[in-house]
C-alpha cells in the first residue's frame, strides 16, 4: 500500500506523489524501489483514480470511519482491500526507501507471536514504513473511531517488532519545496 491520501498542505495542498523527480513522477520512484518486493500495489488516495492509471488499483479512504485521521485511515483502506493476509505500507513521498524493507519486517516476524513490525532509524520509529497482520483492522478501526490518530501510540499498544535500518537516508520524505528543490538538484548515488 502506498499511501498518498494526505493533504499536503506543505506542499501547497498539491498531490505529490504526481510531482516529478527527475522527469518521473514521486510514485514511479517509489514503485520501482517497491514492486520487487511485493506481489500487488494498492495506492490509498482521496485524488481522481484517473491520475493513477497503471500504476496499481486505488483504494479510497473508508466512508464508514472519521474522514481527515491521517495514515492510519489509509492503513486501514489497505486492509480491508488487500489481496492477502499481510500489508506492507509506505508512504508517496520516500523514493529511497530501502529495496529490502518488506524481507527485513518479514524476517522480525518470523516465528513469533507479533503481528506487525516497522522501520526503526535515525533514532525514531518510521511508523508508516510498516508491515501488518489483517487481523489488527478491527483494533485499528476501533482506534479510528475513538477519535483517535497517533501513529506510533497506535502500533505501540499493538506490540509493534521495532525493525533497524541504519541507513536513515533511505526514510527521508520530501514534505516541503525546499525537500523538492533539494532532492532535484542532489544527483542520485550509485547505490539509490
Amino acid at each position: 500500500m502506498i499511501l498518498a491520501g494526505g493533504l499536503s498542505r506543505r506542499m501547497g495542498g498539491a498531490d505529490k506523489s504526481l510531482l516529478e523527480l527527475h522527469g518521473q513522477p514521486l510514485l514511479a520512484h517509489v514503485l520501482r524501489r517497491l514492486q520487487p518486493q511485493v506481489g500487488s500495489i494498492l495506492i490509498n488516495t482521496n485524488h481522481p483514480a484517473d491520475a493513477y492509471r497503471g500504476y496499481g488499483a486505488v483504494v479510497p479512504d473508508p466512508h464508514d470511519l472519521p474522514a481527515m485521521a491521517g495514515p492510519l485511515l489509509g492503513v486501514a483502506a489497505g486492509l480491508r482491500a488487500s489481496p492477502t493476509d499481510w500489508l506492507l505500507c509506505v508512504p508517496c513521498d520516500s523514493p529511497w526507501l530501502p529495496q529490502d524493507l518488506a524481507a527485513r519486517l518479514r524476517a522480525a516476524l518470523a516465528g513469533g507471536t507479533a503481528g506487525v513490525a516497522a522501520a526503526w532509524a535515525a533514532g525514531r520509529r518510521q511508523g508508516v514504513f510498516l508491515l501488518l497482520h489483517r487481523g489488527y483492522l478491527p483494533s485499528l478501526e476501533d482506534w479510528l473511531r475513538r477519535g483517535e490518530r497517533k501513529v506510533d501510540l497506535w502500533l505501540t499498544a499493538q506490540g509493534v517488532v521495532d525493525v533497524p535500518f541504519a541507513d536513515a537516508a533511505a526514510f527521508a520524505n520530501l514534505n516541503t519545496p525546499d525537500d523538492w528543490r533539494a532532492a532535484a538538484q542532489a544527483s542520485q548515488s550509485a547505490n539509490r
